[in-house]
């Protein structure tokens, strides 16, 4: 094996690392937040605001840096992005009001919004001949940590609480610092362009990335319907326990999804797949939400998870495709819509729950994976 594949794979294993630990930061969140709540003695409407102090921050970063990714010294924001998260998320464990913890979730998501911005561009660059199996894995190694989440937060809310949570995981960030600290870009991979207002306008007037932007901003919808209503739901007809288990249950199946789907990229079609995708989704919620009555929704939601899984990366590869040479700004592009769909959807089925039920809610979902 040559030096440069062996360094190009130590950037991917370092990357997907990183990743694992944003997925396992981002669903610990949700079941740690009746512990912060009681802590600062806060209501539900000042405590929806945790969610978007994050992500909010985050996705204008990506955006910001995915646009200069051609223009700016890489591996010095990845730098700068790692040591902001490891910080803030230390600082999350030691708040001492609910300003200062949204204001330190806030700093958190910049400095996570600053890798995520040029972790996928990396793995475009260094991994061209298989971009769409190199972002399934990119995918998978969150969907592992994002599994591990509410797992991880029922055993450190056993043994200790929820600040020793933020704490603990905070060290965890300290061996990818200093392991990109030791080693530098493979020479001669990196070949991002600045992008003008001529490229801008090109990309935008594809059909390609118009029709990506489109489905990862429903695919978002579907994402964020499930990450924010499925504990919600289940507990209409089941423990809160069991529940708070389903969402590890539905995330557990983007582990083996995000694998298959990263085999058969290297094969067919990227727009089949997805299409594939999409009838399965729509014939599993059908089932869960529509058909299927009490304990027996569960396999069917859970199933939902293997092929929700792998939309987001497999679209994205397809519009990277097209412009390679763009990677940063098309990584930005796919996670900006993406995150404005987990976004605007679940508030819309809150409005959906509030006027009928939490049933009808899930059940809108149908119209997004069929559109």
């Amino acid at each position: 094996m040559s030096p440069n594949l062996d360094s190009r794979k130590i950037w991917m294993i370092s990357i997907f690392y990183f990743v694992g630990f944003v997925g396992i930061l981002m669903q610990l969140r949700g079941s740690l937040l009746p512990e912060i709540k009681s802590t600062f003695e806060v209501s539900e409407t000042l405590l929806g605001l945790v969610a978007p102090s994050y992500s909010v921050s985050l996705l204008i970063l990506v955006i910001l840096i995915g646009m200069k990714t051609g223009s700016i010294d890489i591996e010095k924001f990845l730098m700068i992005g790692i040591a902001l998260t490891t910080l803030f998320t230390l600082f999350v464990g030691v708040s001492f009001s609910f300003p200062i913890l949204l204001l330190f979730f806030l700093g958190r998501g910049v400095g996570t919004g600053v890798f995520r911005a040029l972790d996928r561009p990396i793995l475009s660059h260094l991994f061209p001949e298989n971009r769409g199996w190199t972002y399934n894995m990119h995918t998978l190694a969150w969907a592992v940590g994002a599994t591990s989440g509410p797992l991880l937060a029922n055993l450190f809310l056993h043994f200790a609480d929820w600040r020793t949570a933020y704490l603990v995981l905070s060290l965890g960030f300290i061996p990818i610092l200093i392991l990109f600290w030791k080693i530098d870009l493979p020479e001669g991979h990196i070949r991002e362009e600045t992008i003008d207002r001529e490229s801008f306008g090109k990309i935008f007037e594809s059909r390609a990335v118009i029709g990506m932007a489109a489905i990862l901003f429903l695919n978002g919808g579907i994402e964020g319907g499930f990450f924010t209503w499925l504990p919600y739901f289940v507990n209409e007809f089941l423990s809160r326990s069991v529940s708070n288990v389903a969402l590890s249950g539905f995330l557990a199946a983007y582990i083996p999804g995000r694998y298959i789907y990263g085999r058969l990229s290297k094969k067919y079609d990227y727009l089949n797949i997805v299409l594939l995708n999409a009838v399965m989704v729509s014939a599993l919620i059908l089932f869960a939400f529509y058909m299927a009555d009490g304990v027996w929704k569960l396999p069917f939601i859970f199933a939902c998870g293997f092929p929700i899984s792998g939309i987001f990366p497999t679209m994205l590869a397809m519009g990277t495709d097209v412009f390679p040479q763009f990677s940063g700004p098309m990584n930005a592009i796919g996670m900006g819509v993406g995150m404005i769909g987990v976004s605007i959807f679940p508030w819309i089925m809150g409005i959906i729950a509030d006027l009928y039920t939490v049933t009808t809610a899930m059940q809108f979902m149908l119209f997004l994976s069929i559109s």
